[in-house]
């Protein structure tokens, strides 16, 4: 049983680790295309995003935010308020779900078992928790590619900065909840993580709405500058109208005078702008 429960507490971080990475690239590209830094991050994620968060400490929320920032700074590219707000955004999920999915185990097994569980018991208690885990950022994963590719590229600077704002706000909260709250208590904390994840969530869904804003206002002014371009060929149109109309006009005059014979009122026609008055 031991290497069996081995595998697959292993092969779950792996596997949370390796949707954790794929999360943070649909918001930042990577810094490289070699597979082996790619294996490389994906097992500085495992380690950090499997910490074990208890109530009442700071060391696991803490020690995963700063093993988080160098990964986005070291492999991936792009701009710091991007990398801020993917972190900002990811993180608060990353110990809402280690947090819910810890605590939620210790009340199985001390109130629902009177802590009298046998050792293969708590095993599988310990591995379906982080099995869990799996599922859940599964189901991020493919909202946040979803929501998430088509609208960063459209994104301004400050649009940037509107999520890393909104994102605070459950970045600080979880920190401060978690940290609060005392292991009798425990379960109140619940909800706040479930809304932290919401709030996540939002924001990855906010991207898209901020994205439909600026292709519409792309739409906009492609229309405006499409209705100016055809009213200048309008206006030019008209202007070639006129100048027919009046070419036609000087011609017939001209014609005019010289069935009629007058050979010099029709050669003054030739050289002005206005016919003199016949």
């Amino acid at each position: 049983m031991s290497w069996l429960s081995f595998m697959i507490d292993d092969g779950s971080l792996l596997m949370h680790g390796v949707l954790v990475f794929l999360v943070l690239r649909e918001f930042v590209p990577l810094r490289f295309r070699n597979r082996i830094l790619h294996a490389a991050e994906i097992l500085c994620l495992t380690m950090v995003g499997n910490v074990i968060v208890y109530a009442e400490e700071i060391t696991g929320t803490v020690g995963s935010l700063l093993g988080l920032l160098p990964i986005l700074i070291l492999f991936h590219k792009g701009e710091w308020y991007k990398k801020l707000t993917a972190a900002l955004i990811v993180y608060p999920a990353m110990m809402a779900l280690a947090f819910l999915f810890q605590d939620i185990g210790q009340w199985i097994w001390k109130y629902l078992f009177n802590k009298e569980m046998s050792d293969t018991g708590q095993t599988l208690l310990y591995l379906l928790m982080r099995c869990l885990k799996v599922p859940a950022w599964y189901l991020i994963y493919r909202s946040v590619k979803a929501w998430v590719p088509g609208a960063i590229r459209m994104l301004t600077r400050r649009m940037w900065l509107v999520l890393a704002v909104i994102a605070l706000t459950s970045f600080v909260g979880i920190i401060i909840i978690i940290y609060k709250c005392t292991y009798e208590d425990s379960y109140l904390a619940w909800p706040a993580c479930v809304a932290t994840l919401i709030t996540s969530m939002g924001c990855c869904y906010l991207c898209t709405y901020m994205e439909k804003i600026v292709r519409a206002e792309m739409e906009l002014a492609s229309m405006q500058y499409q209705k100016f371009y055809y009213q200048e060929i309008e206006n030019n149109q008209q202007t070639v109208r006129r100048m027919r109309h009046d070419m036609k006009n000087h011609l017939s005059v001209i014609e005019t005078l010289l069935r009629d014979g007058k050979y010099e009122k029709a050669g003054d026609h030739f050289h002005c702008d206005q016919p003199p008055d016949s």
